[in-house]
């Protein structure tokens, strides 16, 4: 058989790596090593329906069924792509899977009312800052977790009495944008003047940086410390079981709103 040149063989990897998504690929790679540490701790070389259902069993000990089928369809991915076995024709380990499911009622993030995030921007003091500006942006764009942490003072155009403001690396892959305008409960200034305080020639990009004695930091704001302020604007308000306001809550809260703003307009 004909040896592949070098330079096919550099062109075909670099393909195959293309096969992961580019906006999660980093995740994806993650799942991947950790996979890789366990089945080097335990002396596996080949990967096998049978390694994975072991290595399954353990992870059901600690993660919900759809946290499995999310490692499972980003181990499918990066399986294929780094050793070309298609764990999709594993059936014992779909199996095993779909039991774990069975009867599973995932539990869903409670969202916070209008009089709520009211209350909040007007009664929580200037140490909230950052954190009702993620509330704002969180509930009038429908916004994921990584897309707050992801935007860039670039993605955001001010033009005035509007705020012009364009999502980045949606999950979807698809454009998105939003607006906010002056009536939109003090938002507008309150995102203006947050960013006003970044220091004076700072390289990071990003939008949301860290708020300490009523100025901005150079460090940028993580996905955990956007995730937990649902929890903390809870725990201002004293609302009980607090921490049931999770990372999803302020996405949920944004459909809730917007829908009984159509309905406000029906009427």
């Amino acid at each position: 058989m004909e040896e592949i040149p070098q330079n096919i063989r550099e062109k075909a990897i670099k393909a195959t790596e293309n096969l992961l998504p580019v906006e999660s690929r980093q995740q994806y790679e993650r799942e991947y090593g950790i996979f890789g540490i366990w089945k080097d701790a335990n002396a596996i070389v080949q990967i096998t329906e049978t390694v994975l259902m072991a290595y399954f069993q353990k992870l059901s000990e600690k993660y919900s069924p759809n946290s499995l089928w999310t490692k499972c369809s980003t181990l499918r991915s990066t399986v294929m792509v780094y050793k070309n076995i298609d764990i999709s024709q594993f059936h014992r380990l779909i199996s095993f899977l779909k039991v774990k499911s069975k009867g599973y009622v995932p539990k869903k993030s409670k969202v916070l009312e209008e009089e709520q995030i009211i209350k909040f921007i007007k009664k929580a003091p200037d140490i909230y800052l950052v954190h009702k500006v993620i509330l704002v942006m969180g509930v009038f764009g429908g916004l994921r977790r990584d897309e707050l942490v992801k935007m860039t003072i670039d993605d955001i155009e001010d033009r005035g009495t509007v705020l012009a403001i364009k999502v980045p690396e949606t999950k979807t892959s698809t454009s998105k944008s939003f607006t906010i305008i002056e009536e939109d409960l003090g938002a507008l200034n309150l995102i203006k003047n947050y960013a006003a305080l970044r220091p004076a020639g700072i390289k990071e990009r990003r939008f949301f940086l860290t708020y300490r004695k009523s100025r901005c930091t150079v460090q940028p704001v993580g996905k955990n410390i956007v995730g937990s302020v649902p929890t903390l604007i809870a725990k201002f308000l004293k609302l009980g079981n607090a921490e049931a306001y999770t990372g999803h809550c302020l996405r949920r809260t944004s459909q809730l709103y917007l829908l009984r703003q159509v309905l406000r307009l029906k009427c």
